[in-house]
């Protein structure tokens, strides 16, 4: 059974997942803080196997570039959102104090064929367009969890759809995709507190 780990990093309180099995591990949206998060890999003892970016927005993928280097191990993320990764140093200089120009970022494509496994746990890709054009959650079947960023929050919020590349009929059947999960399905949101699928449906 895989166990998660929450960090809660960056000037925008984004959440960085720890999700791991034993002593694998995968670090989900690391979003700032590198050091920080390489300390509480150590506390924990593990030995992160892969990045997943769950889209390409800055604040979401500070920490990925460091932390990839550090444990040479792979970034990935959908080929949709790698024209944001692609800008996320002019984006992230813009929005937040962040002065330290980012390499750039190599990574992997993710779809809704992959899978990751850690240990004997599998890690399913959902993709979830609208956001971004590459939006995906990890999704945990045996144990009901999923992992959806920016997709939607506990309060009833729902992701921004107001860029130019978003996609707002995208974005509505992504979250059908998502709400059609079992109700007692756990959502790890890429801000905020987690929450059942259940309690979003009666929000």
């Amino acid at each position: 059974m895989l166990d998660v780990k929450k960090l809660t990093v960056g000037e925008l309180s984004t959440n960085c997942y720890l999700l791991y099995n034993e002593v694998r591990a995968v670090i989900v949206d690391p979003a700032d803080e590198a050091s920080f998060i390489e300390n509480i890999i150590t506390d924990l003892s593990l030995t992160p196997k892969a990045v997943i970016l769950t889209h390409g927005h800055f604040d979401h993928l500070l920490a990925a570039l460091e932390l990839s280097l550090a444990y040479k191990i792979p970034i990935f993320v959908n080929k949709k959102d790698k024209f944001l990764i692609e800008r996320s140093d002019k984006t992230a200089k813009y929005f937040t104090k962040q002065k330290d120009s980012l390499r750039p970022i190599e990574t992997l494509d993710l779809t809704g064929k992959s899978k990751i496994a850690l240990g004997k746990d599998k890690l399913s890709i959902i993709e979830i367009p609208g956001h971004t054009p590459g939006s995906i959650a990890v999704y945990i079947k045996k144990q009901n969890i999923v992992f959806t960023g920016d997709l939607i929050f506990k309060d009833g919020a729902c992701g921004e759809t107001t860029h130019a590349y978003s996609d707002r009929n995208d974005f509505g059947q992504s979250l059908k995709k998502i709400l059609s999960l079992p109700q007692k399905t756990l959502v790890f949101p890429g801000h905020g507190e987690e929450f059942m699928i259940q309690s979003f449906r009666n929000a």
